[in-house]
């Protein structure tokens, strides 16, 4: 696919191009594909993938601060609440699922924590509607 460009005239009559699309290949060659055990083995500290019904010990990704670390174990402290606390109205959760998100979006830090903690509880997870809930997080 070819660049799509405009060109703008500037007052001293010089031109400036600006570029509308990026290129993009007409395909895409996907070599030594993995499983996402794989993948996990390889890129967290945890990599038994399956949703945890008890909070875990270190965070899936490595953290530079001990504060990282324990906002990290904190935050999953809360998707457990989310997933397995079912005292919790349907406003209630919201409320949660909405927090934690919000953290992932204030600190970007935990962005990617948070995101391989949901779907970490999604995988393999046998209770469906979790899955579906968590799958909407994500």
């Amino acid at each position: 696919m070819a660049l799509s460009s405009t060109t703008r005239t500037l007052s001293s009559n010089k031109s400036l191009s600006t570029s509308t699309q990026l290129p993009c290949p007409q395909t895409i060659v996907v070599d030594g594909l993995m499983s996402i055990e794989e993948f996990a083995a390889q890129n967290f500290k945890y990599h038994i993938l399956g949703a945890f019904h008890a909070p875990i010990s270190t965070p899936f990704l490595p953290k530079s601060t001990e504060q990282e670390f324990g906002d990290s174990l904190k935050i999953f402290k809360l998707i457990l609440c989310y997933t397995n606390d079912i005292s919790l109205s349907a406003k209630k959760l919201t409320v949660l699922a909405k927090y934690i998100l919000q953290l992932g979006i204030d600190n970007l830090d935990q962005r990617d924590e948070i995101y391989i903690q949901l779907c970490n509880q999604t995988y393999k997870n046998r209770d469906e509607s979790n899955e579906k809930e968590l799958g909407t997080c994500c």
